[in-house]
């Protein structure tokens, strides 16, 4: 069913005429249309018929008004056909002639409307957190809602027109309505933009306002209307962000960005005044087995308290910046030309010994080092700020590698050493590409006959040129970088290759696994792969690690030794003697084989004690089960003394330097002449 809806915005007066005796006699098609009664229906209808019960006392008025006395008319309510009481306001005036009375009948729908909707956003402003108030052209308010009045101090019942409202400003707005906004508005209808409020009480409150200019019809001004939100939470958010971005949420010191910052301008300040600029990167040594140990809460604890450390360490005015997870960098200014690396190592050293001290946790003391790397600007050096905190992080690196607690300062010297390093490390790139890599091997021997009963993989590295690098030369270039893990596949591959061609000799293969590669995600399954791609028995295979690194990461390397055992491969402690380690505290891994390093071998026929450290750890060893592999060796009297000791096997310059593959078998000729190709060969 459909709907005839009343356009109230194109209603026009209606007319009617009225006779005092006969009633209606004649209505316009307005009056038809408003009321939805047909003309026909109209004629003798009299007033009666149609006005609403309460408004009958006010027709007599209608008789009263006349036009020509300016009177407003009579509002009443008529009944239109559907029954709706419509609001009408009716304005009588007498027909030329005396023939009955003329009306005018004017539809007063959409003036209820508009007041009714004027009240609806009356309430809903009055709601409203947003401050909205209004202004005579004074400036003195004629409206105020009600968040408009707390904010300012108004009491809900006090006359808001006592108020101008440019007393509501701090002196800095009321300057910039005065200068510009002012003249703005009067401009453009309206202006935009951030002013700061003050209440009666003198609290300032920064907002964001909108405000408008109302004309009348003729033009003038006739009010100023604005619409102001309180931004003080917004701009306590944006501080907070700010400070956020700029800051460590854990310590609450200056994070990476801040750092750079500073670091910036105080290298600005320094070229001004002639003065250096100190950065000295610490990172704290083995946090990270401290916090998997403890948990990640108390090591946040730890963290925060030695950010407090540092900062108690350094110079007043000193900045302590963390920038990493236990990486921490210090900023020194105004350092004198002469003298800044003395007192940059002072308070390095202040921090260093700080750290040392114990560090309370829930579960008992903490003991930790860190190591430090320092990097001096003197005024008007052409390194940047990035430069410098670089130098500073290389030369951290450098002191991580010299042990617990070391300090490195990156000078003239170890700027060589770091661009000799590039150098190496591009070439090490290339050669890895270009497979310009050889394995060679030293044959081990069996003591007590003389036999060779095994080889060591070393690797050597051909340049283009053709010279022969030994590994001194580029495997602590490796071993920092991630090449080390590359070039420790390649060797591992290739001597498994050989390892299958020497397969009737029953030689057995050892071959050095650095730090890195043993720790790496997936080492066991690329030894098994390895193993079966070139079809070798795992026993065979003997993967020789240094001391220095099964004692630094022992948890970690004793899970992965564990796993090497249970395929079959087994283990050599590399070096030994160089990691002041014993082997009853490496007797939880599971080891067959200690390598004894070339330095006690070299004393073992001059110097009684190095044959009475020897003696020891051959006496250990035997009782743990374990065989002695002695390295270095270069004179018959070492081997001879070796052999009384109770060492097993043997390698070094008096059998035989690293030979290729292809010598190896001379070699055998060599030693091996007396022993049947099928004998049983053990493995040293």
């Amino acid at each position: 069913m459909s709907e005839t809806f009343h356009d109230k915005s194109k209603t026009h007066p209606g007319l009617f005429v009225l006779d005092d005796e006969t009633g209606i006699t004649d209505v316009s098609a307005d009056v038809v249309a408003m009321l939805g009664i047909p003309r026909s229906d109209f004629l003798g209808f009299s007033w009666g018929d149609l006005i609403h019960p309460d408004d009958v006392e006010r027709v007599g008025l209608l008789y009263l008004e006349r036009p020509d006395t300016g009177g407003p008319g009579t509002y009443m309510r008529l009944r239109s056909a559907s029954g709706e009481w419509i609001p009408v306001n009716i304005r009588m005036s007498e027909m030329a002639g005396g023939g009955g009375l003329i009306g005018v009948v004017e539809d007063l729908r959409h003036q209820v409307d508009t007041a009714a909707w004027l009240d609806r956003f009356e309430r809903v402003i009055a709601l409203t957190s947003d401050y909205v108030g209004v202004t005579d052209t004074t400036g003195r308010f004629v409206y105020l809602n009600s968040a408009a009045r707390v904010a300012l101090g108004i009491g809900v019942d006090e006359e808001v027109s006592g108020n101008q409202s440019m007393d509501f400003f701090d002196e800095a707005s009321k300057e910039r309505m005065f200068s510009v906004i002012a003249a703005e508005m009067l401009a453009d209808g309206g202006w935009s933009g951030d002013l700061t409020l003050k209440s009666r009480d003198g609290k300032l409150i920064p907002v964001s306002q909108v405000s408008s200019v109302h004309y009348n019809e003729q033009g003038e001004i006739d009010y100023f209307s604005s619409i102001s939100r309180d931004m003080t939470a917004a701009i306590e958010y944006a501080a907070l962000l700010v400070h956020a971005a700029r800051h460590d949420v854990l310590t609450g010191l200056p994070n990476r960005v801040l750092f750079s910052e500073l670091l910036t301008a105080a290298v600005a300040r320094s070229d001004r005044s002639g003065r250096s600029v100190g950065v000295v990167f610490f990172d704290l040594d083995r946090f990270k087995v401290v916090n998997d140990s403890l948990g990640h809460a108390a090591g946040d604890d730890l963290l925060v308290e030695i950010g407090e450390r540092i900062s108690r360490a350094v110079r007043p005015g000193d900045t302590v910046a963390r920038i990493g997870g236990d990486e921490f960098t210090v900023l020194l200014e105004d350092l004198p030309a002469q003298g800044a690396f003395e007192v940059v190592a002072a308070a390095t050293s202040r921090v260093i010994e700080m750290l040392r001290l114990p560090l309370p946790s829930s579960t008992g003391d903490v003991f930790l080092e860190a190591s430090a790397g320092i990097a001096i600007r003197e005024a008007n050096s052409r390194a940047t700020p990035e430069e410098v905190v670089r130098d500073a992080d290389l030369a951290m690196y450098e002191a991580k590698g010299y042990g617990r607690g070391g300090v490195v300062h990156f000078d003239e010297v170890f700027r060589k050493r770091v661009q000799h390093k590039y150098v190496v490390e591009t070439g090490l790139r290339r050669a890895l590409a270009n497979d310009e890599f050889v394995v060679m091997y030293q044959p081990i021997v069996e003591l007590s006959s003389g036999r060779i009963t095994g080889a060591e993989a070393l690797v050597r590295w051909r340049t283009p040129d053709g010279k022969l690098l030994y590994p001194s030369d580029f495997l602590w270039v490796a071993e920092e970088s991630d090449l080390i893990v590359s070039i420790g596949e390649m060797v591992l591959d290739k001597a498994l290759m050989q390892a299958k061609q020497w397969e009737a000799l029953h030689l057995a293969m050892s071959v050095n696994v650095a730090e890195r590669q043993l720790l790496l995600p997936g080492f066991v399954e690329l030894v098994t792969e390895l193993l079966a791609r070139h079809k070798v028995e795992p026993a065979r295979l003997l993967l020789e690690i240094s001391e220095r690194a099964l004692i630094e990461q022992f948890d970690a390397q004793s899970v992965v030794l564990h796993r090497l055992r249970s395929i079959g491969v087994r283990v050599a402690v590399d070096d030994f003697g160089t990691g002041y380690s014993s082997l009853a505290h490496l007797r939880g891994l599971p080891i067959d084989v200690v390598k004894l390093d070339r330095a006690f071998v070299s004393g073992i026929v001059d110097s009684p004690e190095d044959r009475s450290v020897v003696a020891a750890v051959m006496m250990l060893t035997r009782a743990l089960g374990l065989d002695v592999v002695a390295e270095g060796v270069e004179r018959t009297e070492q081997a001879w003394v070796l052999g009384e000791l109770g060492s097993r096997s043997a390698q070094g310059f008096l059998y035989s330097k690293a030979v290729s593959a292809d010598e190896i078998g001379e070699l055998l000729n060599k030693f091996n002449s007396v022993v049947h190709p099928t004998d049983s060969v053990k493995s040293g």
